[in-house]
């Protein structure tokens, strides 16, 4: 929403330019506006004001979109709790499920990756699952079976002459088929605890979905390292990883057209490419500003050690399966030492769509 609003933004500046060239040029030629200028000026005055009203509606409906997501955990969190008490007195309670959504709820101030998160105080987040979404990866919900997905290349199409006949596109369609795999962790309550903390309901459910994202992401790049097995980089310079290393890898994928570039790797990698240098007598870090050769560069939680990967992060997906991420309490298995368990579970899986749009360096190790 906040994307659409700069863009109209941005569409108004350009327009007010427009107005104010000709007011500037009939003035310094101390003449009317021709019947062309006259158009132009009062088509970019009726689009100026139409562009008013489209943004005023839009920040009304971001500000409800805040409230309403606001809500929406503040109800989960306060279930939640209802739901932890019942089961410290001994009722039986089923199973507690949290909802699942494919858009991030959260904002960035920063086109194409999350840097800063904008989030109401009480809504649950887990920092990777807000990176992958805004990486462009695809996230389907909610899937009740095997869910296939078309692996397809890019091709380009052919200008041909009058009844000839057209070119192949060669796509060599398959299929990436994601089925639902068990994601799970647990965790051991005292029943003191759970009476006397007022919030800790929060920090429990927050940490525990944490982990289930946290666990999905090492998956997700052992998939896209397993899928991508021949889009491999040689290793790095015997002198240490170079700007010129990571630059080939984009070199290495300069035949495909990549809609959501980024590179991605560990905060051991990052740290040691914010300190050196492009070039030997550069003072422009390989890393700045979260971009590496004007592309966007993210740290995140799960990706494998010494390893930089770089492509088109829309053409990654996750799948959830069933009703999300589900909570179930275990009030027997500790009781003689008054305490609960609670598990938390999910199924999920990751496939690539594309692997012809990735490639990984395989030796970034760096001290």
């Amino acid at each position: 929403m906040s994307k659409k609003i700069n863009e109209l933004k941005s569409e108004k500046t350009d327009l007010v330019k427009q107005m104010e060239e000709i007011a500037e040029r009939t003035a310094s030629e101390e003449r009317g506006k021709s019947s062309m200028e006259t158009k132009i000026f009062e088509t970019s005055k009726q689009a100026i004001k139409n562009i008013d009203e489209r943004m005023a509606e839009l920040e009304i409906q971001d500000e409800e979109n805040k409230r309403n997501a606001k809500s929406h955990f503040v109800t989960i969190n306060r279930d939640f709790k209802e739901w932890l008490n019942r089961a410290a007195n001994g009722v039986n309670v089923e199973p507690f499920q949290i909802e699942l959504r494919a858009d991030p709820l959260v904002t960035t101030t920063q086109v194409g990756i999350v840097n800063k998160f904008v989030e109401p105080l009480d809504q649950l987040y887990s920092p990777v699952e807000q990176q992958l979404k805004s990486l462009g990866v695809k996230i389907y919900v909610n899937q009740k079976g095997n869910l296939s997905l078309p692996a397809l290349t890019q091709s380009t199409a052919g200008w041909v002459s009058e009844g000839a006949d057209s070119s192949t596109a060669d796509l060599a369609p398959g299929a990436v088929t994601l089925q639902a795999r068990r994601i799970s962790i647990y965790q051991t309550l005292t029943e003191e605890l759970i009476r006397q903390s007022n919030n800790i309901e929060n920090d429990i459910l927050n940490n525990l979905y944490d982990a289930i994202w946290r666990g999905i992401s090492e998956r997700f790049f052992d998939q896209l390292e397993a899928n991508t097995a021949g889009q491999v980089t040689g290793m790095k310079a015997a002198n240490g990883l170079t700007f010129t290393d990571v630059v080939n890898m984009e070199a290495s994928l300069g035949h495909i057209d990549l809609a959501r570039p980024a590179y991605v790797t560990t905060g051991k990698v990052k740290a040691y490419l914010k300190r050196n240098t492009k070039l030997a007598n550069s003072q422009n870090s390989i890393w700045e500003n979260d971009s590496v050769n004007e592309m966007p560069a993210v740290k995140i939680q799960g990706t494998n050690t010494d390893k930089i990967y770089y492509g088109d992060w829309s053409k990654m997906a996750i799948v959830s399966f069933g009703n999300g991420v589900e909570a179930i309490i275990d009030p027997f298995s500790y009781a003689k030492s008054g305490k609960l368990a609670i598990t938390v579970s999910g199924y999920f899986d990751c496939g690539t769509v594309n692997p012809k749009a990735f490639v990984t360096l395989s030796d970034a190790s760096v001290n």
